[in-house]
């Protein structure tokens, strides 16, 4: 995994309330389907030569694929990253990728899971499989050279099954390979899969395998086994659920104003400069707890220029009012076990957000700059050495991302070392969308305001690059709150304490680990008995 890639997966969007800092991004660890196999080979019988049978053995992982909004469950490959991401038309789908070449450029095979609304509720499988081959032979042509016209396609059409069957979904479903020539003579033909089924009158969901010839044994075993564990569980009733948390949340966005969001922004703040808080894993003692991070959040009253004035951030001249933040932030990844041999197989991520959101809500931005660097070598006395620098002379890697929100119109700019600057447009829709500044407070904003249930909001996430819901119940008792978090589709839950008055007590994570307001020199004296970078 690359440097950026790795800063993406530990940072993600890091908040108050420790949503994001050493979650993995898609690795969840549901179970599998009750009717899904642990291993096995695929036994798929074609009677065309041209796709014979898989050979390859495929097991499956304790990862589940999970869609809720038309309550599909799917398995996944042992080993494989499993991404949440946006289509260009603004569709949430996952892309399961093998682990040997997950964040390379070049991957052997993928596979993509697209849910697709029909503009016609009568659409079929078989003319969407008709569309989809149509396409496909369009990829390369073979044209009159009169006319200009397709006169046949040098696209083989592999295999053809028109009566596929999962647990849900009403209708069968359909699935087609294609063999597609490479542009050039030395350029490899790549093998195209696509899978459809219809489980509501106006939803298709679509399974794509993308593979080079030399992989396609190995990536149709898969492929072929992941779909084979899917099922639908009740899909109209699962975009019902979903639409109600949407109206939750977009009536909890309505309600807050300018003085709910400076109310909870000294209730945050608990009546200190800045709030200190500490990640770890618990032990047997603090002397054994494991230290995973820390960060260093604080509010202020301020206008957007206080960010600064790099040039992609003047957009309407506009310099409104508003709130602040600041949240720096360390996290230790891939420290695992004990003594220097641990430490030099881990790295320190350091991140500092700026980030500002006016009073009217109309207008916010951010600025974060992300730096990973191997852990130090410790001293003779247990503490980092000198500056933290490695003798190899090591230089930290250093990423930025800016953005910035005028209305529904929100731009991100992202720079890496090595890649051409990435700038990317989205469009906000609906009104349950929520800035930087408000998902950090958004634990805080939940409490003061007494919500009880569940409410379903949209927020940008760095770690996917695009917008993503998120949910949040919330229930009330009389001394405090407690908040569970799902931060997409599918993920692993956060349990989250806070204070009726707004302050947050504490976030566990998925794998135990546990954020907890600190005093500041309590935490730096923590880190220093355990030879562990301070920053110093």
């Amino acid at each position: 995994m690359t440097n950026a890639k790795r800063a993406a997966v530990v940072l993600a969007t890091v908040c108050m309330a420790g949503m994001a800092i050493g979650q993995p991004i898609g690795v969840p660890r549901n179970a599998r389907p009750p009717e899904a196999p642990g291993s096995g080979a695929t036994t798929t019988r074609s009677n065309d030569p041209r796709l014979p049978p898989t050979t390859t053995t495929i097991v499956l992982s304790d990862q589940t694929l999970r869609l809720d909004m038309l309550g599909l469950t799917m398995g996944v490959p042992e080993g494989c990253v499993l991404l949440q991401g946006t289509t260009a038309d603004g569709t949430q789908g996952f892309t399961i990728a093998p682990p040997a070449v997950a964040g390379a450029g070049a991957q052997a095979w993928t596979i993509a899971v697209t849910p697709k609304q029909t503009r016609d509720t009568d659409t079929t499988v078989a003319q969407t499989i008709e569309a989809i081959t149509q396409q496909v032979l369009s990829m390369a042509p073979m044209l009159d050279p009169t006319s200009r016209e397709m006169t046949h396609s040098r696209v083989v059409l592999l295999h053809r099954e028109m009566d596929l069957r999962i647990p849900g979904s009403a209708t069968p479903g359909a699935r087609v390979y294609f063999s597609i020539p490479g542009e050039g003579r030395n350029t490899p033909r790549l093998i195209k899969g696509f899978t459809v089924f219809k489980p509501l009158s106006s939803r298709l969901v679509i399974f794509e395998l993308t593979s080079t010839d030399a992989a396609i044994d190995a990536a149709r075993a898969a492929y072929e086994l992941s779909i084979a564990t899917a099922k639908f569980t009740d899909p109209t009733a699962a975009l019902a659920e979903r639409a109600e948390v949407l109206a939750n949340g977009g009536a909890f966005v309505g309600a807050l104003n300018d003085s709910e969001l400076l109310a909870a922004m000294t209730a945050a703040m608990d009546g200190q400069a800045s709030i200190t808080y500490r990640l770890y894993r618990p032990g047997l003692s603090v002397t054994e707890d494991e230290e995973r991070g820390y960060r260093v959040v604080t509010f202020t009253r301020g206008r957007r220029s206080d960010l600064g004035r790099q040039e992609s951030m003047v957009t309407t001249g506009r310099d409104p009012e508003g709130i602040v933040m600041t949240l720096k932030a360390r996290v230790l990844s891939g420290v695992t076990g004990k003594g220097e041999a641990a430490r030099s197989r881990g790295q320190v991520i350091d991140s500092e957000t700026r980030a500002f959101i006016s009073l009217d809500r109309q207008s916010e931005a951010w600025t974060t700059t992300t730096s990973i660097r191997p852990m130090p070598a410790a001293d003779g006395a247990g503490r980092g050495a000198a500056g933290e620098r490695r003798s190899d002379g090591t230089r930290p890697t250093v990423m930025t991302e800016i953005g910035v929100r005028d209305g529904s119109s929100l731009s991100v700019l992202v720079r890496q070392p090595g890649q051409p600057d990435r700038s990317m447009q989205h469009t906000l829709q609906g009104t349950q969308y929520l800035s930087q500044v408000e998902v950090v407070l958004l634990p805080t904003l939940l409490a003061r305001l007494q919500v009880e249930g569940e409410a379903g909001f949209y927020a940008y996430r760095s770690d996917m690059a695009t917008i993503s819901l998120r949910r949040d119940l919330s229930a009330l008792t009389k001394d405090q709150v407690s908040i569970t978090t799902t931060l997409r589709e599918g993920d692993e839950t956060i349990k989250s304490l806070v204070k009726p008055d707004g302050l947050l007590l504490r976030s566990e994570l998925a794998d135990g680990s546990i954020w907890e307001p600190i005093a500041t020199e309590t935490l730096l004296r923590m880190w220093r008995s355990k030879g562990l970078p301070t920053g110093e």
